[in-house]
């Protein structure tokens, strides 16, 4: 019998997880599944993250794979994690902590998430992948100042939750919100023991919250840790930070990477000098969004 071939056997079973995915909302709030020997416990109300998990058997994999070959390539030798620590700020279930320490060779992680439903999940994967020893999980939200903020939650994505100090002025689909706890990272590092330059990679999904969270990194920016950060144009002018965060890569970083187009057709790494970031906003429009490996 003809082997079927990998693209079309994809074609096939992806729309088959989807619908299976779909079915297990209507008994379950949770499933495991295991994708690429990771076992993940997954929301079956999440429509972004889990269910690309679900479905696709990866949510990071493709940006953290171009990233570290973009380094490498930008190095001129193998870039690793091995001995040092990942960054996850923003780390929602823990799907980027993940595969930092199971497929990259991270020694350890500080893994940051402030909506109390995703951290318990994030938890449940860390034991269910005998890593919780080597992961240190803060259910906090990183800011430019301690004290209170409200996540407005997005009930079909779950990565999409916002923080805002003032939700007045959010479109309806974010009208639920809850009180958390923020707190600047670099009192985070401080508080942790960890050590900036002990940081192999930072790894940053906030939601348009990036420029409010760099303004309390300053030994994370001093120390020249490669950075992959989201960048939703959106998101960054719903929070005020739009400007804010291109200032700051402006000032902290020599050049960045879109790992949607990460590579020329002679495979190397497309690299564009960091004040230039301002005209992406013409190619993200709307809701679009991507993620930047800061180089620095």
């Amino acid at each position: 019998m003809p082997k079927l071939s990998d693209a079309f056997a994809r074609s096939v079973v992806t729309p088959l997880r989807g619908l299976a995915f779909r079915s297990a909302a209507a008994i379950t709030p949770v499933i495991v599944a295991e994708r690429d020997n990771i076992r993940y416990y997954l929301n079956t109300h999440d429509r972004e993250i889990c269910r690309k998990i679900f479905t696709t058997g990866s949510f990071e994999r493709t940006a953290m794979d171009a990233a570290f070959r973009a380094m490498s390539q930008l190095n001129g030798e193998k870039f690793d994690l091995a001995g040092k620590t990942f960054l996850d700020l923003g780390a929602n279930i823990g799907s980027a902590t993940l595969l930092a320490l199971l497929r990259y060779d991270a020694r350890t992680a500080l893994a940051v998430e402030p909506d109390p439903e995703n951290f318990v999940l994030l938890q449940n994967n860390l034991l269910a992948n005998g890593i919780q020893e080597r992961v240190t999980a803060v259910r906090r939200a990183l800011s430019d100042r301690p004290g209170e903020v409200l996540l407005a939650l997005s009930e079909k994505n779950r990565g999409n939750n916002i923080l805002t100090r003032d939700p007045h002025g959010l479109p309806a689909e974010w009208a639920r919100t809850i009180a958390v706890q923020a707190v600047r990272l670099d009192d985070l590092l401080a508080a942790e023991g960890v050590e900036p330059g002990d940081i192999g990679m930072c790894w940053i999904d906030v939601e348009g919250y990036e420029a409010h969270l760099l303004r309390g990194a300053g030994s994370l920016l001093a120390a020249e840790v490669p950075t992959v950060a989201e960048f939703w144009p959106y998101g960054l002018e719903l929070s005020g930070g739009y400007d804010e965060l291109c200032a700051a890569v402006r000032a902290h970083y020599t050049a960045f990477v879109d790992l949607r187009r990460p590579f020329d057709e002679a495979g190397a790494p497309i690299t564009r000098p960091a004040g230039s970031l301002g005209d992406l906003r013409a190619v993200y429009q709307g809701r679009e969004c991507t993620e930047l490996l800061l180089v620095p």
